[in-house]
């Protein structure tokens, strides 16, 4: 989350401070795997495993999902109305990079199945400028295109998605 309280957009619903943010949390869970798998300690990646379970664990429902069916900006209730693909999709990678290291299988098929929920929503919305490049807006409810670092985001989120999906249904745009 954020130190501060913060009203994300601008609808006079303020978020307290150290709200989890489902972007903070990807990132985070982003770090944890990255340490993972370079931690040689098996009881420290244990402790890192469970770290980055316990904190996949609220995206995994649809308990936090906006109306698209993606997961909300944040885990405040006030956040659920709004459609906001970067975060979600950010998600949808560290979701798919979880999988990878995960043994239990009923926990890799709701990471695949959400995931897979994600992206496939996100390709059903892509937008295309007039030079054929895709691109998406901010979400549905801010229909306006994403700056620099939020697109980065869905970039990284497909990215990570895309190497560590080995059978999608998600059909790909060409």
């Amino acid at each position: 989350g954020l130190a501060d309280s913060w009203d994300a957009f601008g609808d006079s619903t303020l978020n307290p401070a150290n709200q989890e943010y489902t972007i903070t949390t990807a990132i985070a869970i982003n770090g944890l795997i990255d340490w993972y798998n370079i931690e040689p300690d098996s009881s420290i990646k244990s402790n890192i495993y469970n770290t980055v379970l316990n904190n996949i664990l609220p995206f995994t429902t649809n308990e936090h999902d906006s109306p698209l069916g993606i997961p909300a900006y944040s885990l405040s209730s006030d956040d659920k109305e709004y459609d906001v693909y970067n975060p979600a999709v950010y998600l949808a990678g560290q979701l798919k990079r979880f999988a990878s290291i995960s043994r239990d299988d009923s926990l890799k098929n709701i990471t695949k199945i959400k995931s897979d929920k994600i992206i496939s929503l996100l390709m059903s919305n892509l937008l295309i400028d007039t030079n054929g490049n895709i691109y998406w807006n901010y979400g549905i409810q801010i229909n306006r295109p994403n700056d620099l670092v939020h697109a980065c985001y869905i970039i990284e989120g497909i990215r990570d998605y895309s190497m560590f999906d080995s059978d999608s249904s998600v059909q790909w745009h060409k």
